[in-house]
C-alpha cells in the first residue's frame, strides 16, 4: 500500500526511501507489518491514496505552524487557544499509522516495542490510538485488555473483544505487561495515570511507555522537558527505569530539540 501512495507523491517517496535506508532485515519485517496494517485500515473505510496524502500533508502543515509558535511563545497550542482542536478519529488513525512508515522517529518507537521478549501472560494497553501496537504484539500474550476513550469501528471489528471504549482505572487486577505508548503527554496530570498503572502492575511486570519533549502537537497537554522531574516523580510512585532510549526527532525546525524517550519501568 505505501508503494502505491508514494507513487502519487514525490515527498512521500523521498520520506519512505529515507526511512528504508536505515533499516536492517529484522526492522524491514516490522515495516512491512505496519504497511499491511495500513492497507487493512484503508480498505475497511475505502480510503484512497490521494486522501491519505492530503490528510498527512495537512497534519504536517498544521504541526509546522504550531512548532513555530512554540519557539516564539514556549506554549503548546492548547495553552494559546485554551481548547483542544479535534480531529476525526479515522483521519487521525490514518495519519498516525502512515507516520510510522514515513518518519524514522515514529518507526523507531514501534521498533522498540516489538524488539523485546515479553512475559507471555496478561497485558494491558492504554490509549491504543490506531491499534498498531496491539496488532504487532497480541499474539505474544495469552490475553490482553485495551482501553481508549475513542476507538474506531475498524479496531472494534478486528480485535472484537477485550477492547474497552472508556477511561482506564485500577480495579485490583494485575498485569505482567503494561503499554502506555504516546499517551501520557496527552494528559494534564500524567502521574495520576502512572500511579494507576503502578497499582495494576504485577511485582515482576514491566511498564513500557514513552514521554514527549518539545512536541507541540495540537492535542499534547504535558511537556516532559525535564527528565530529572520525570525520574523523581516515578520514584515517588514506586517505579524505576530498567531501559531507556532517547529518540530524537529529525525536524527542519532544529530549535525545537524535540524527542521521545522510550522507557521500560519496574517496581522498585
Amino acid at each position: 500500500m505505501i508503494e502505491i501512495i508514494c507513487d502519487e507523491d514525490n515527498f512521500f517517496s523521498f520520506q519512505r526511501r529515507n526511512v528504508l535506508s536505515k533499516l536492517n532485515a529484522r526492522q524491514l519485517k516490522v515495516y512491512n507489518q505496519i504497511n499491511k496494517y495500513l492497507e487493512e485500515y484503508l480498505k475497511f473505510y475505502d480510503i484512497r491514496p490521494k486522501k491519505v496524502i492530503s490528510l498527512y500533508k495537512n497534519f504536517l502543515k498544521s504541526y509546522s505552524s504550531d512548532c513555530k509558535k512554540f519557539i516564539e511563545t514556549n506554549c503548546y497550542p492548547v495553552q494559546l487557544i485554551d481548547e483542544i482542536n479535534t480531529l476525526d478519529r479515522i483521519e487521525y488513525d490514518v495519519t498516525l499509522i502512515i507516520s510510522c512508515l514515513l518518519s524514522f522517529h515514529r518507526f523507531t518507537i514501534i521498533d522498540e516495542i516489538t524488539n523485546h521478549k515479553y512475559i507471555s501472560e496478561s497485558s494491558l494497553f492504554i490509549g491504543i490510538g490506531p491499534g498498531l501496537e496491539i496488532f504487532l504484539l497480541k499474539d505474544r500474550f495469552e490475553k490482553f485488555e485495551a482501553y481508549d476513550t475513542e476507538i474506531s469501528n475498524f479496531i472494534k471489528n478486528k480485535f472484537n473483544k477485550n477492547i474497552y471504549e472508556k477511561k482506564f482505572s485500577y480495579k485490583k487486577k494485575l498485569y505482567k505487561n503494561i503499554f502506555a505508548i504516546e499517551i501520557i503527554e496527552h494528559l494534564e496530570k500524567p502521574y495520576e495515570l502512572l500511579s494507576e498503572l503502578f497499582n495494576s502492575l504485577d511485582k515482576d511486570g514491566i511498564i513500557t511507555l514513552t514521554t514527549a519533549k518539545n512536541i507541540p502537537q495540537f492535542d499534547h497537554l504535558y511537556n516532559f522537558e525535564n527528565e530529572n522531574d520525570f525520574l523523581q516523580n516515578i520514584e515517588k510512585i514506586g517505579l524505576k527505569v530498567v531501559y531507556k532510549k532517547i529518540i530524537d526527532h529529525q525536524s527542519l525546525v532544529k530549535e525545537l530539540n524535540a524527542n521521545n524517550v522510550f522507557y521500560r519501568l519496574k517496581k522498585i
